[in-house]
């Protein structure tokens, strides 16, 4: 990320890796981290988001799994209490809807998830490590998802190119298309953008760099 940490706005674990990356969690038990760009406001409409993630390195099996997230707020302050708000562990440090709270809010996510939850406050829908499709902070209901195989790999980045066309939205990951679908009636609204990672009894790195 050109810059450093200009620009960024760092809540609760998440820090600044002296290796050039921004880092969430660190590979300890029981951290919740959020980063969100406070200087840029991404526009409504269409939108191409890409950026690089690694996670591993953890204990028992590793955990929990990070998000990228766009939410439509009308300033920092309005985005401190969304992140205030947001639980750890399972919710991922964006979850305030649905199983993780009552907040209404209109964001959109991305979330890479390595802990299989059942009912723990949220239910995932397969055992496997996954990349899913979320809104308005509600990481219980996955409108989009395939299974995520290999993605915890010892200090390995993965390249993510997320793309919105209208209702149509494309995850890939390395060149590879991940998720492909409509989502009926979305509209992405734009917002500030940022990035959220939990641990808990499990851990893993969660850090990311070069978006654009």
């Amino acid at each position: 990320i050109s810059g450093g940490s200009t620009g960024w706005t760092f809540y609760e674990d998440a820090f600044w890796d002296p290796n050039g990356w921004l880092e969430l969690t660190g590979n300890l038990q029981g951290k919740s981290g959020s980063i969100y760009n406070t200087g840029a406001f991404v526009d409504p409409g269409d939108a191409t988001i890409s950026f690089s993630i690694w996670t591993g390195d953890g204990i028992n099996t590793g955990a929990d799994g990070f998000a990228m997230t766009v939410v439509d707020v009308p300033d920092v302050e309005a985005l401190n209490a969304f992140v205030g708000e947001a639980s750890n562990g399972g919710c991922l440090g964006y979850g305030v809807a649905g199983p993780c709270g009552d907040m209404a809010l209109s964001a959109f996510h991305v979330e890479f998830d390595t802990w299989q939850n059942g009912g723990d406050p949220n239910t995932d829908p397969t055992p496997q490590n996954h990349v899913a499709i979320t809104l308005d902070g509600n990481p219980g209901t996955h409108l989009l998802w395939t299974d995520m195989l290999g993605v915890e790999n010892s200090q390995q980045w993965h390249d993510v190119l997320v793309t919105i066309q209208g209702d149509h939205i494309t995850v890939s990951m390395d060149g590879v298309q991940k998720l492909d679908g409509q989502i009926p009636g979305f509209v992405f609204h734009g917002g500030f953008i940022g990035f959220s990672g939990t641990t808990g009894g499990a851990t893993n790195f969660h850090p990311f760099d070069n978006l654009h």
